[in-house]
C-alpha cells in the first residue's frame, strides 16, 4: 500500500506558547490578527476596538452576553469583506467579559463552521492579549492603577 503524508498543520498545543510569546514581544491588533489567523485555520480575522465593535450585530451580542458568539451570516464587516456570496460563519470574541476594550471578529466559509476547541483558543488568547495589555498599561502609568 501507498499513501501520500498529510499536510503539515500546526499542532495548536505545541503552537501555543509560540503565540503566548508573540504576543508578549509585540502587543498589537495587527500581531493579535496574525495569531488569530494561525490559530482558526482558513479565517478571516479583524480586531475591532470596541467603538468599532459595538456597529456590528455580532459585536453587541456577544458585548451584551459577556461571551463568545458564533452565528451564520450573510452580512460581514467592511474589514472581513461585507457581503459574501454565499453564508459564512462569524465568531466575535470580546476581550473580556466585563469592561471589553476590543472584539476579534474571525469569518470564514459557510462549509467549515469554527469547532468548540477554536472559540476557546480565541476566546484564551484574547484574553491573554487583555492580560498583557493591562500589564503594559500599569507599567507605564504605574500612578494611575
Amino acid at each position: 500500500l501507498s499513501c501520500a503524508p498529510a499536510p503539515a498543520r500546526p499542532e495548536p498545543v505545541v503552537e501555543a506558547p509560540a503565540w503566548a510569546r508573540e504576543l508578549a514581544a509585540t502587543n498589537d491588533a495587527a500581531t493579535v490578527g496574525r495569531i488569530l489567523a494561525s490559530a482558526c485555520p482558513s479565517a478571516m480575522v479583524w480586531v475591532a476596538p470596541i467603538d468599532a465593535a459595538r456597529e456590528v450585530p455580532a459585536g453587541r451580542l456577544a458585548l451584551a452576553r459577556g461571551a463568545p458568539l458564533v452565528q451564520r451570516s450573510h452580512d460581514l464587516p467592511e474589514q472581513l469583506g461585507g457581503r459574501p456570496a454565499s453564508t459564512m460563519w462569524l465568531l466575535a470574541v470580546p476581550d473580556s467579559p466585563s469592561h471589553a476594550r476590543c472584539i476579534a471578529f474571525l469569518a470564514r466559509s459557510g462549509s467549515l463552521r469554527f469547532t468548540a476547541s477554536e472559540v476557546a483558543r480565541v476566546d484564551a488568547l484574547m484574553a491573554l492579549h487583555r492580560t498583557l495589555t493591562d500589564g503594559t498599561s500599569r507599567r507605564e502609568h504605574p500612578a494611575s492603577t
